[in-house]
């Protein structure tokens, strides 16, 4: 991957590799000393573990000019890449596509397949948000202070304390689908659960996965792996969890999907814990909505069945029953018992 970038901010970092970039970059081309304003377009080549400069490419650009251009090059042959997987994964980074002063557009050049018509080669990518849909519960607010999420099956209120061990604000927003109109606690086709820490996201949906895959990684992260009944509930719960925090960005490991743990890590347990206390709460609400679903269902079969052979003993219906017809006899056909199999008294035995 091949990125191209002018911060627009004083120029930091160059300094190090100094000798080495003033003797490939192009002629006439001046190098910012470290503290001075950016004035260069920077080529850079990006791979799966290692970042290398390409000085030959890198080119004059205006002290308070900013832009990122990203090219994927070198693909394998035969590599597919979902185009709205592609537009989905960019979507996850919130916090920096809902900055004003940001704006991220992919366009695709060359030969474009036929089915993505013109209107879509080029598609300015929006932040993620929540699919719009009836909500069962939900948690929203910050770490700083108190949030109450309500379980509507037992018409309950959950408060969720302030984060006291945590030195610097989440701002987070959870949902739970709602019932659809037969009754039943609906799933969402899409869900997402976003982590997003100085920002990177950890724990990132798997999109190429199954529905549950998309917000496993995260769940298994809060503990919630082995929750009753999780992989239905991964596919009812979505949302999002923002932080800046210099701790948890130090504990990001090399390819910045996962979070350190261990000695040391004292900042990862306690945003486990807290964020695990509200999804685990959520969960709840959940599992209660969604056993309530069950019942109401169970009962309304039975109700439905009562109702069929009534009829059919009233002759309204047909019978419902293959084989032979329900009629009323006033006769009680009652077995007779032979004097062998008569009832013996208790405390006397049967002589033969």
């Amino acid at each position: 991957m091949i990125v191209k970038t002018t911060t627009g901010r004083p120029t930091e970092g160059l300094d190090e590799h100094r000798e080495q970039l003033l003797a490939a970059l192009p002629d006439g081309l001046e190098l910012p000393h470290d503290g001075e304003p950016d004035s260069v377009w920077r080529s850079d080549e990006f791979r799966l573990h290692n970042r290398q400069a390409r000085p030959p490419e890198w080119a004059k650009a205006e002290p308070q000019e900013m832009g990122t251009v990203v090219e994927l090059s070198d693909i394998r042959e035969g590599t597919e890449l979902p185009y709205e997987m592609l537009i989905e994964r960019l979507s996850y980074n919130r916090e920096w596509l809902h900055h004003s002063s940001h704006k991220l557009t992919v366009v695709l050049a060359g030969d474009v397949p036929p089915t993505i018509g013109k209107g879509a080669r080029a598609t300015v990518v929006r932040p993620w948000a929540h699919p719009s849909t009836n909500w069962l519960t939900h948690a929203a607010g910050n770490s700083s202070e108190e949030v109450i999420i309500f379980d509507p099956t037992n018409s309950e209120k959950e408060p969720i304390e302030p984060a006291k061990d945590l030195s610097e604000v989440i701002a987070f927003d959870f949902r739970v689908v709602g019932k659809g109109p037969d009754g039943q606690v609906g799933q969402l086709q899409r869900p997402a659960l976003l982590l997003e820490i100085c920002g990177a996201l950890p724990y990132a949906p798997n999109i190429e996965g199954l529905l549950s895959a998309r917000t496993l990684p995260l769940l298994t992260f809060l503990g919630l792996e082995h929750a009753s009944s999780i992989g239905a509930f991964c596919n009812s719960i979505c949302g999002y969890a923002r932080i800046n925090s210099l701790r948890l960005k130090q504990a990001l490991r090399n390819n910045k999907t996962t979070l350190a743990s261990g000695p040391g890590s004292d900042a990862v347990q306690e945003l486990r814990t807290y964020l695990g206390s509200i999804v685990k709460t959520l969960h709840r609400a959940w599992y209660n909505a969604t056993r309530s679903s069950q019942d109401e269902a169970a009962k309304d079969a039975v109700t439905e069945a009562q109702e069929e052979v009534n009829l059919a003993l009233k002759g309204v219906n047909r019978n419902p029953f293959k084989g032979g017809q329900i009629g009323r006899t006033e006769k009680q056909n009652t077995r007779q018992l032979s004097p062998s199999r008569s009832p013996t008294p208790l405390g006397m035995r049967r002589v033969p």
